[in-house]
Parts: C-alpha cells; sequence; structure tokens
C-alpha cells in the first residue's frame, strides 16, 4: 500500500474552515471528540493561538483546568472539552490525538484535513 503526501502551507484558516463538519471520519467516536474539540476553540476564539502552539506540550496539560494550569488558554480549552459529556469520554492519548489533528486544522485548514484523510482512506482500499 502506497501512503499519499499532501504538500501543505501554513495557511492558518482552520479558523475559516467551515462548520466544523466531521463526517468523513468514519469512526462515530472520533467524530464526536474531533467537533466537540472543534466547537470547544472556535469558543475560545484560538485557532490562530492553536497555530502557533508547541505541539509538545498540547499532552502535557490534558486535565489540568483552572488556576493550577500553567497555560491559561489550553485551560480554557480543557474546560470546556472535559465538562463536556463527549469529552469525559477521552483518555490522555486519544485527547492529545485530537489535539493534533486540531493543530493540523488551525495551521492548514480542515479542508486539508478532509483531503488528507479522505486520501489515506482511499489509498487503503
Amino acid at each position: 500500500m502506497q501512503r499519499s503526501t499532501l504538500t501543505t502551507s501554513s495557511t492558518n484558516n482552520g479558523r475559516n474552515s467551515g462548520d466544523g463538519n466531521f463526517e468523513f471520519i468514519q469512526s462515530t467516536a472520533d467524530r464526536a471528540l474531533y467537533k466537540n474539540a472543534y466547537d470547544a476553540i472556535s469558543e475560545c476564539g484560538l485557532w490562530d493561538w492553536l497555530s502557533n502552539y508547541d505541539s509538545d506540550d498540547l499532552i502535557m496539560v490534558f486535565g489540568c483546568t483552572g488556576i493550577d494550569n500553567p497555560n491559561l488558554e489550553m485551560s480554557k480549552i480543557n474546560a470546556i472539552i472535559l465538562n463536556s459529556d463527549v469529552g469525559k469520554g477521552h483518555t490522555a492519548s486519544s485527547y492529545s490525538y485530537t489535539m493534533h489533528v486540531m493543530q493540523f486544522i488551525a495551521k492548514y485548514g480542515l479542508t486539508m484535513f478532509r483531503q488528507y484523510i479522505t486520501t489515506l482512506v482511499s489509498d487503503e482500499d
């Protein structure tokens, strides 16, 4: 199986990439987690911030909400995600993966993420 690669350029357009429709994600559980995170980031207005955030730190702030979190922006996102019914289903691993997906979307847009996923799925067929 050959994996396709996409040429990407940082356009910082995640916030302008639609309504957060993840219907192209086959797993209903993953789709719900992505939508939940997308909505939380949108509600906080932190797409620009996330596009420039050091992705190595995304897992380190999992579950650290409120005053104990040294990162106020991530704390705001965490509070929304982890206080929702969908977000309560996260493990540290699923949260980290979801936030890395959101960072990709923040940098390159939802359209590019959709194209990447649909290319991977079609390569597997």
